[in-house]
């Protein structure tokens, strides 16, 4: 469990899940085991490898 004002990094292997926990995290992908519970103040951000979903009109901070 993480806990009010905690931060977490992760850090692995390439091919151990890190991206695939995020995406899961996000809703974008399904959880196959376990639960997910976000909290209602909880601010979720992710930067996809392949820069797909990011506008080129707006700024980093713009986007949060």
């Amino acid at each position: 469990m993480i806990i009010y004002h905690e931060r977490i990094h992760l850090q692995g292997e390439n091919g151990s899940g890190k991206t695939t926990f995020l995406k899961c995290l996000l809703g974008l992908l399904p959880v196959y085991a376990g639960l997910i519970e976000v909290g209602e103040n909880v601010k979720l951000g992710y930067f996809s490898q392949e820069h797909e979903v990011l506008s080129e009109e707006e700024t980093v901070m713009s986007v949060f």
